[in-house]
């Protein structure tokens, strides 16, 4: 009888054991859904700001399992990333002043490992100042990440006109990269010449 109850708590606490494995496979089989759910996006992948096009594939249910791996306000997924093997690359819009591109990837088991913004996000609110301005996005086949920022802008005066005389510009590239575990580079943001 003695032996009985020793085969019963054992089976018992193997049965507890392995129910963190479950949950595991059971993110990772629900971030495999997820992926399949949203889609790929075709690369090359670019984005312009100021033309402010939402261009999405998918919108998160904020009541299912989409919110173990986005939450409810940065909803608008514009796709999986293609040409990775060891991750998930998700490319989607965060909210902000402005709709900006970014990036989340997960490992295969659905773990967050990095998230970024990838644009420069700059010309939102560049209303009377503004004569111009370009925030442009792109990604390459290779995961290769390009961002370039141009602002030519005039003072204002309080009555919402331009001070002659006041003019400058401004124009900034980031360039950057995915590596192959799945971590976000964006090097360091270089001031361009302007004219």
């Amino acid at each position: 009888m003695k032996q009985l109850w020793i085969i019963v708590i054992i089976g018992i606490l193997a049965g507890c054991g392995s129910s963190g494995n479950n949950k595991e496979l059971s993110k990772a089989d629900l971030m495999k859904a997820f992926v399949e759910k949203v889609g790929y996006v075709e690369l090359p992948y670019t984005h312009d700001l100021n033309l402010d096009e939402e261009n999405y594939q998918y919108l998160i249910d904020s009541k299912s399992t989409d919110t173990l791996f986005f939450n409810s306000y940065d909803k608008q997924i514009i796709g999986v990333l293609p040409n990775t093997s060891g991750f998930y690359a998700i490319l989607y819009y965060s909210v902000g002043d402005d709709l900006y591109p970014s990036l989340k990837t997960f490992s295969k088991n659905g773990e967050l490992i990095d998230s970024k913004e990838i644009c420069y996000g700059l010309c939102a609110g560049c209303i009377c100042e503004c004569d111009s301005c370009s925030d442009i996005t792109s990604i390459s086949r290779d995961l290769r990440i390009a961002m370039s920022f141009y602002v030519k802008a005039t003072e204002c005066d309080s009555t919402g006109e331009q001070i002659s005389g006041t003019t400058i510009c401004k124009a900034y590239s980031t360039d950057g990269y995915i590596k192959p575990d799945g971590m976000i580079v964006l090097n360091e943001r270089k001031e361009i010449d302007c004219e």
